[in-house]
């Protein structure tokens, strides 16, 4: 995939919506692109997470792997996978594993702290998008509170 049709499905994202062109493009440079054959596992629920996969082509199957019974979400091209491991060091909650060839960008944390630091409206847009998330998710604490207590 060339450097331009990265750049563009990185455009696509929210997480990257706010992002300058030139950090785009030292993200879409930086990242790895990562080929997988069917039935690959790509990372395992409960593993330290250091990179989000930016699927190109293919599919990916999420195993949630609840107590006592199987729950799996597919997704395709364009979707990003452990978006919280590009802010925090975390845990991936599910298991990632393909169920087709599939090609997919793997942005890790410390590249992404980099162009941060390169790009400062890039760093601001991050910003707000974090802000933005923090807020819709509270919100949905509070109308699951009510829903609680009524």
């Amino acid at each position: 995939m060339s450097l331009g049709d990265k750049i563009e499905a990185l455009k696509r994202l929210p997480i990257f919506m706010g992002f300058e062109l030139e950090a785009l493009r030292l993200l879409a440079f930086g990242a790895q692109e990562t080929k997988f054959g069917a039935n690959e596992e790509i990372f395992r629920q409960g593993e330290k997470s250091h990179a989000a996969y930016l699927i190109l082509t293919g599919v990916i199957v999420l195993d949630m792997g609840r107590e006592g019974f199987r729950q799996a979400q597919f997704v395709g091209p364009g979707a990003l996978i452990g978006e919280r491991a590009l802010l925090t060091e975390t845990q991936y909650s599910v298991t990632g594993k393909t169920s087709e060839p599939t090609v997919a960008l793997k942005i890790s944390r410390d590249l992404l702290r980099q162009v941060l630091d390169e790009f400062p409206h890039s760093a601001v847009a991050m910003r707000d998008y974090v802000t933005k998330k923090i807020g819709k998710f509270r919100k949905e604490i509070e109308t699951t509170q009510r829903s609680i207590s009524i």
